[in-house]
């Protein structure tokens, strides 16, 4: 089943805004973090299993990241994980870039995606 980056987007800005001065907040955030983003991994197609190219989806993992095929979507992903999910770790993303990849030699599924990775 195809995932869609403004669906997960919803759900995600359903979640109530992180509260920092929420005593509890240190006790429950972590693992309710980390369920939100296995939930999503577990969901998105993973491009070492499903042969995906590039374009044929969305969203997608490599197992520990998410992965988007526009820029766009990852920024705009990250920025939603950052206000909802997120407060005490970030998010960060970047870009697998091909060219780059082919000069190192590292060249792989992941080149020409961007992805979002965690702490």
């Amino acid at each position: 089943m195809k995932i869609y980056v403004d669906d997960l987007l919803k759900e995600i800005r359903q979640m109530q805004p992180i509260d920092l001065s929420d005593e509890d907040y240190f006790d429950s955030k972590p693992d309710q973090t980390w369920n939100v983003i296995q939930s999503i991994i577990n969901r998105a197609p993973n491009i070492y299993k499903d042969d995906l190219a590039l374009f044929d989806v969305e969203i997608a993992t490599n197992g520990d990241e998410l992965l988007f095929n526009s820029e766009f979507d990852c920024e705009r992903f990250a920025d939603a994980l950052d206000k909802h999910v997120f407060g005490f770790t970030e998010c960060h993303t970047g870009y697998y870039d091909p060219y780059e990849d082919a000069i190192s030699g590292e060249t792989d599924e992941n080149s020409g995606w961007y992805y979002i990775d965690f702490d």
